[in-house]
């Protein structure tokens, strides 16, 4: 983005306090809802309008997509637009908390009991979406936000629909460029490496395995020199074994095999939906 939007005020309605993030195609602003006194995050398109911009057409999509969407765990987007014809926003509700991958990066694993009311909320929340036709697709734990609650556990808000797919839209025109790789590859599933038309809530499910892999032991299920490789064995090596020592070995054999279900290539012989991997989970909570 080639100017700070700081002080602006969008919609004649949110004020712009300051830059809080930015990702690969779009800067997070915090913001004040001037109308409420509340506060919002306001995501911002970097490129400037392009009418058949894909970049453009992708962030319209997520405003619609995750707009429809009303869950605990999900952040909610309340409103979208377009500042002086130039930059696309979209307000969500403002989240203050930590990213889980922030928590496992500075902490290290997360034990089972801090771990498991964590993994239940965002099964909850993805078991709404998928109930709603939407695929996440990007499912890791930098897209996860960990709000905390005074005497419960914290709170689960599932961030960034910016690559979903909604089963419910009638143009599923694809909006990404061959090569283009727009999830994070340690998480992403072997059918959305290869682009596969049979996309549904089964993909969700193989990047949660490899999301409990992370939490729970502190490492990636697979890695890599680069994403290219870190692609490659997704599709054709075996995950790094979850009941190894210098892994996930103090966890119950129970929960070892609930995450390498969820870690098949094949999305049959995974878990089947959320709801049924929220159950297994369940079963471990004291």
């Amino acid at each position: 983005m080639d100017e700070s939007l700081t002080n602006s005020v969008l919609a004649n309605r949110y004020r712009i306090v300051g830059e809080v993030g930015r990702g690969r195609s779009a800067a997070v602003y915090k913001g004040i809802d001037i109308t409420t006194g509340h506060s919002v995050a306001v995501k911002v398109l970097e490129d400037k309008v392009q009418p058949a911009g894909k970049a453009l057409l992708r962030f319209q999509r997520e405003a619609k997509t995750a707009s429809s969407l009303d869950h605990p765990n999900i952040a909610k987007v309340r409103d979208s637009g377009i500042f002086h014809d130039r930059f696309p926003f979209v307000v969500m509700d403002y989240v203050n908390g930590m990213l889980l991958g922030t928590r496992v990066r500075v902490d290290g694993r997360l034990s089972l009991q801090n771990g498991l009311p964590i993994l239940l909320q965002i099964c909850d929340g993805m078991a709404y979406a998928h109930e709603h036709g939407v695929i996440h697709r990007d499912l890791r734990p930098d897209n996860i936000f960990l709000v905390a609650r005074s005497n419960e556990p914290e709170l689960v808000k599932i961030v960034d629909f910016g690559v979903a797919k909604n089963l419910n839209e009638t143009d599923q025109t694809r909006l990404t460029a061959e090569g283009e790789v727009l999830g994070a590859p340690e998480f992403m599933s072997p059918e959305e490496i290869t682009c596969s038309n049979e996309l549904d809530g089964r993909a969700d499910i193989y990047s949660m395995g490899c999301l409990m892999f992370n939490v729970l032991s502190g490492q990636l299920p697979f890695s890599g020199n680069n994403k290219l490789e870190v692609m490659a064995n997704q599709l054709r090596s075996e995950p790094k074994d979850i009941s190894d020592p210098s892994c996930g070995r103090h966890l119950p054999p129970g929960v070892q095999l609930i995450i390498k279900k969820a870690l098949n290539k094949n999305p049959a012989d995974r878990h089947q939906s959320m709801h049924e991997l929220k159950e297994l989970l369940q079963g471990y909570v004291k």
